[in-house]
C-alpha cells in the first residue's frame, strides 16, 4: 500500500491510501449489497404472498343475549372479520333472520384483514360466549353424526356461484343516500351481498412483506363524514352479481370501482428510503472508525526530523 506525504513545516503527515479492496472496503461493499438485497426482498409478488395464506373454514360466533345484531355486525367487522358460508352455491350472506333465532353468526376472516390472533380476540370479547368451527351440508342431505347438529349449516343445492379467487379481489367504494341511511343499514348491505370492508393500504403492505400496524377494520367514522364505504370482494363470499344487487338497493347512489391502491406506496417507500438511508449512515460511520484506527496504529503521524 502506498504513502501520500504532504509536507506542512518540519511535520510530515503520512496518509495512508485507502483500496475499495481492502478489508474493511470490501467488507462495507458486501454489508452495502446485502442491505440493497433486502430492501428489494420486501418488493416480492403479490402472488406469492397471497398463495401463502392458509384457508380457514366459517367459525359460529354465538353471542350473549343482550347483544343486537347491529352490535354484533360491527364487533365482527370491526376485527377484520365478516359473515361467510363456504358453499359452492351462493346466498345472502347477512344472516339477520337467523341471528334473530339463534343468537350467533357463521363469520369468517376478511381477507387480509384480520390479525392473526383474531380467534382469541374474538374468543375474548365481551359479549361473545362461544366461537366453534362450522360444518356445511347441502340442503337435503343428512350431516355425519359425528358433527355436532349446532355447527352445522346449509348450502343451497341450486343457484349461482359465488366470485372464484381469479375473479374476486376488486375494491370498489359504496355510496349511501344521506343522511337517511346509517351506517348499521350500510353495512348491513354491503355484508350480506358479501364485499367485505377494506384498508387497500394495509392489504398491500400485508401483500408485500412490509406489514403496518394493524387497525380495526370498521368504517363509522368515515361513513358519518363521506356516507361512503371502501369494500373489496372476496372468494366464495361475494356473490358473482354484487354490482347489479348493490346498485337495485334503493339507499346506494354509486357503486365504483376503484383502481389499484398505487398511492398507498408513499408512505411505504418514504419508510424504506429512511431506512436505506439510515443503515448506509451507520456502515459509512462504522467504515471510517475502522479506517481511521487501522491508519493510527499502522503509524498515521511521522516526523521525519525523527529519522
Amino acid at each position: 500500500m502506498s504513502n501520500l506525504h504532504h509536507h506542512f513545516s518540519m511535520r510530515s503527515f503520512v496518509i495512508r491510501s485507502f483500496s475499495p479492496l481492502s478489508k474493511p472496503g470490501w467488507k462495507a461493499i458486501l454489508l452495502l449489497l446485502l442491505c440493497g438485497l433486502l430492501t428489494l426482498g420486501t418488493s416480492q409478488s403479490a402472488t406469492a404472498a397471497a398463495a401463502s395464506i392458509p384457508y380457514m373454514h366459517p367459525f359460529f360466533a354465538r353471542f350473549t343475549p343482550s347483544v343486537t345484531y347491529e352490535q354484533a355486525l360491527r364487533l365482527v367487522t370491526d376485527l377484520g372479520l365478516q359473515p361467510a358460508f363456504d358453499c359452492a352455491i351462493w346466498q345472502p350472506m347477512g344472516q339477520q333472520d337467523a341471528f334473530a333465532k339463534e343468537h350467533r353468526l357463521l363469520i369468517a376472516p376478511a381477507y387480509l384483514m384480520a390479525p392473526d390472533d383474531w380467534f382469541v380476540r374474538l374468543q375474548q370479547t365481551a359479549g361473545v360466549e362461544t366461537v366453534v368451527e362450522g360444518f356445511p351440508t347441502i340442503a337435503g342431505y343428512t350431516p355425519p353424526t359425528s358433527v355436532p347438529a349446532d355447527a352445522v349449516y346449509t348450502c343451497p343445492s341450486q343457484g349461482t356461484a359465488p366470485l372464484n379467487s381469479g375473479e374476486a379481489g376488486t375494491f370498489a367504494q359504496i355510496s349511501f343516500a344521506s343522511p337517511q341511511t346509517t351506517y348499521d343499514q350500510a353495512l348491513f348491505d354491503v355484508s350480506d351481498i358479501g364485499p367485505q370492508l377494506a384498508d387497500p393500504c394495509y392489504e398491500q403492505s400485508q401483500l408485500q412483506r412490509f406489514s403496518l400496524p394493524w387497525h380495526p377494520m370498521g368504517q363509522a367514522d368515515r361513513f358519518a363524514q363521506s356516507s361512503t364505504l371502501i369494500v373489496q370482494t372476496n372468494k366464495q363470499v361475494t356473490s358473482a352479481q354484487w354490482r347489479y344487487q348493490l346498485r337495485a338497493l334503493p339507499n346506494v347512489i354509486a357503486v365504483e370501482t376503484l383502481a389499484p391502491p398505487s398511492w398507498c406506496w408513499t408512505p411505504i417507500l418514504i419508510a424504506l428510503v429512511a431506512f436505506g438511508a439510515l443503515s448506509i449512515a451507520v456502515l459509512v460511520a462504522v467504515f471510517w472508525v475502522v479506517w481511521r484506527r487501522r491508519s493510527r496504529r499502522r503509524g498515521g503521524i511521522s516526523d521525519p526530523a525523527a529519522g
